[in-house]
């Protein structure tokens, strides 16, 4: 709603720069310290920006959504690296009408590309897709898996939501799902307080069905005639701590029907493919903590991910100084990290994962000289300040960030018998020669916790002694039911 005369300075100024841009000013506030400010100006882009407020006497701009009027260039190039690198311009949604759907898809690529470069600060890739390049990765991956994926763009602009859906074949199918800013950011605020929550029960209903008819019911006739299996989504901002899997179609999730992921962009996915049924696991995690809440099922998790294949390093074996040792170990292709995890706003930097003694910043990761990619990095306990812009950047660029191929994470906190349950069918389904991509593995994993299947890796380990014992039988017979368990994991990077 427009706003009025107030003694909140943040408020006064929106308004006062209403004025002077002689512009419509529309503010919400998700909480007491977060803003989002609206200015419209007829036949212009939108102006959207986020204002967080640490403290009465300082405000911080964290980032302005649309931040250039540049045109989106219609060009269109092969997926081959430029000699030269160049930065990645930043564009504006509002000329997205006059775009065809192939010069779209390079255009909306480009455009969250660059926006995870400017939260990083570095250009990351000088590769440039196009349609034709995104069908072909596609269809050498159905080859390779014998799964079937699209890539599905989301993307807020003045007059709703921008769809693109590219499939292995034909041209890329775009709609505008119209809906205003403050619709889609309310039902989001209310998707996320109702399924955080479990004692709130099926009120999360409401949301997750709609969410689905704006972001899948308009391709649906398509996805079953073409026999997807797999939905890939590159979201725009607010989108991308959605947790997908908990879409609700009035009959079935989401997760129910297709194995899902999350990229940052088709041009930062690695796409190269490789089975993971035999891949060694070094797990590494921490149990008790100084200043946070004890993680008393991560002992038992680490010993049931690398009972068939890997190594695990608990509490006072979880240093940097261990970390950097092993990471060295190029037959390690998954890192499996059980610990406290924080994605913050504002600098990248501020997002970190708890060791035995000290905290590392998430993009320090990449510091560590894995030796070659990893094919995956799971963090079994994250907590992302939803809602937040930047934070949503760093989780959902978290792959990028710390230099795998693939990772898996939360976007809260899952209770410690929840998180075992899930990371231990996941591993179970990872290890089976027939499940042959990453988000497929989850994706049962997930499902056997929803339906409250038997869940087929809650068997005690080889070795076994009470203490183990007394920790599985603290899982079995638990209702895990509710998305609250299940919904949060994402898997962020390639989906293969």
């Amino acid at each position: 709603t427009p706003p009025t005369p107030s003694s909140n300075p943040s408020r006064n100024l929106a308004a006062l720069i209403g004025d002077l841009i002689n512009a419509e000013t529309v503010i919400e506030s998700p909480t007491p310290e977060q803003y989002t400010l609206n200015w419209q100006i007829a036949d212009t882009p939108l102006l959207l920006t986020e204002l967080t407020l640490p403290s009465p006497t300082s405000a911080t701009l964290l980032t302005t959504d649309f931040p250039s009027p540049t045109p989106l260039t219609s060009q269109t190039t092969t997926s081959t690296p430029t000699s030269t690198p160049t930065p990645t311009p930043l564009t504006s949604p509002s000329t997205l009408h006059t775009l065809t759907g192939d010069n779209l898809v390079t255009a909306i690529d480009r455009y969250f590309t660059a926006q995870y470069e400017n939260y990083l600060g570095e250009n990351t890739t000088d590769t440039e897709v196009t349609a034709y390049s995104i069908r072909e990765m596609l269809k050498n991956i159905e080859a390779q898996t014998g799964q079937r994926s699209v890539i599905l763009y989301a993307l807020r602009h003045p007059q709703g939501l921008q769809l693109v859906l590219v499939l292995p074949q034909g041209s890329p199918l775009s709609q505008t799902v119209p809906i205003s800013s403050g619709q889609l950011g309310q039902t989001l605020r209310e998707l996320r307080k109702n399924i955080t929550n479990p004692r709130r029960g099926r009120q999360f209903l409401g949301a997750a069905q709609q969410l689905y008819q704006w972001l899948i019911a308009p391709y649906k006739a398509e996805l079953e005639g073409l026999e997807v299996d797999t939905l890939i989504f590159s979201l725009d901002v607010g989108l991308r701590s959605l947790p997908l899997a908990a879409l609700h179609d009035g009959e079935q999730f989401l997760i129910e029907q297709y194995s899902l992921g999350q990229i940052p962009s088709v041009s930062l996915t690695d796409s190269r493919y490789r089975s993971l049924n035999q891949a060694p696991v070094l797990a590494m995690g921490a149990s008790e903590f100084p200043e946070y809440e004890p993680l008393p099922a991560v002992p038992l998790e680490l010993e049931l991910i690398t009972e068939s294949t890997g190594k695990s390093f608990l509490n006072q074996q979880f240093t940097l100084a261990n970390l950097y040792q092993q990471a060295q170990n190029p037959a390690y292709e998954i890192v499996h990290l059980a610990t406290h995890s924080n994605f913050q706003g504002g600098d990248s930097h501020n997002s970190y994962i708890h060791l035995w003694e000290e905290r590392l910043p998430i993009d320090g990761l990449r510091e560590l000289q894995w030796g070659k990619t990893r094919e995956l990095l799971v963090l079994s306990s994250c907590r992302t300040a939803l809602g937040d812009i930047q934070a949503e950047l760093g989780f959902a660029g978290l792959a990028v960030n710390t230099g795998v191929k693939s990772a898996l994470a939360s976007l809260w906190n899952v209770h410690d018998w929840g998180t075992l349950a899930l990371m231990s069918e996941f591993y179970h389904h990872l290890q089976d020669p027939a499940v042959t991509t990453k988000a497929e593995a989850l994706r049962r994993a997930q499902v056997a916790l929803l339906r409250q299947s038997e869940l087929t890796a809650m068997a005690l380990p080889k070795g076994n002694n009470n203490h183990s014992a007394s920790l599985l039988s603290q899982v079995q017979g638990r209702d895990f039911s509710h998305p609250y368990y299940w919904s949060s994991f994402l898997l962020i990077g390639s989906p293969w």
